[in-house]
């Protein structure tokens, strides 16, 4: 398969995963794919693969994180990122192909933020929507400064609160940062567990997604010449 192939399987895929009761099984075919031609260990397999075990079964959610996941990954293949990692015939798993840590600078963030802001202007779309987009974007970009600023979380879950609280710590950001990390953290999760009936306010989630993409802004500073973790 090559990386023309490779992208038009990866936006079947998340194309199906947004069509409801189709998430669980888009989720499926999505590690599946990333485990066979982007290797065992790649970040984009390690993120679908943390979800919570009682998380899976939740179409809503798991289709929306499969469909932010490929969407990710298919700019990463679009930029040239997988280099020659891809090959005509599928590579066993125990070949361990390993796709490079290195992504262009806030590309991912902003892609993700990018449709979280769609997701805000279609009038189709539910707010747990763009507050799920955002919220990832979030949490890939914590990573990023946890990295970065060699930030220990050795031990801990790396949530949204757990860095958050580190960088706090360490003086990277403030601590009215960590208060509205906390807020977007909260609201992320409930969305996460789509809890429709707590994420209901697309205004609120609007005003969460310019947030956020404020704070990437304010901080974005620290993050040059980062290696990825997402």
């Amino acid at each position: 398969m090559d990386n023309f192939e490779l992208i038009k399987q990866a936006s079947r895929i998340k194309d199906s995963a947004i069509t409801e009761g189709k998430g669980v099984g888009a989720y499926a075919q999505a590690v599946e794919l990333l485990k066979n031609y982007a290797g065992p260990q790649n970040a984009f397999l390690e993120r679908l693969e943390s979800v919570e075990e009682r998380k899976k079964n939740k179409d809503a959610f798991i289709g929306t994180l499969t469909a932010s996941i490929m969407e990710a990954f298919i700019e990463y293949v679009k930029n040239g990122l997988m280099g020659n990692a891809v090959k005509k015939e599928l590579k066993p798993v125990n070949q361990r192909t390993v796709i490079p840590a290195a992504v262009p600078e806030r590309d991912t963030e902003e892609k993700l933020l990018d449709k979280a802001k769609a997701a805000v202007n279609d009038s189709k779309s539910a707010p747990l929507i763009p507050v799920l987009f955002a919220g990832t974007a979030l949490e890939f970009f914590l990573k990023k400064l946890i990295k970065n600023n060699k930030v220990d979380i050795s031990g801990y879950p790396s949530t949204i609160v757990v860095c958050g609280r580190a960088l706090m710590k360490s003086k990277v950001i403030t601590q009215e940062d960590m208060k509205n990390i906390t807020y977007w953290s909260i609201a992320f999760e409930d969305a996460e567990m789509g809890a429709v009936e707590k994420v209901n306010d697309m205004e609120k989630a609007n005003i969460m997604l310019i947030a956020i993409r404020e704070f990437i802004s304010k901080y974005e500073h620290k993050v040059k010449n980062f290696t990825s973790v997402i």
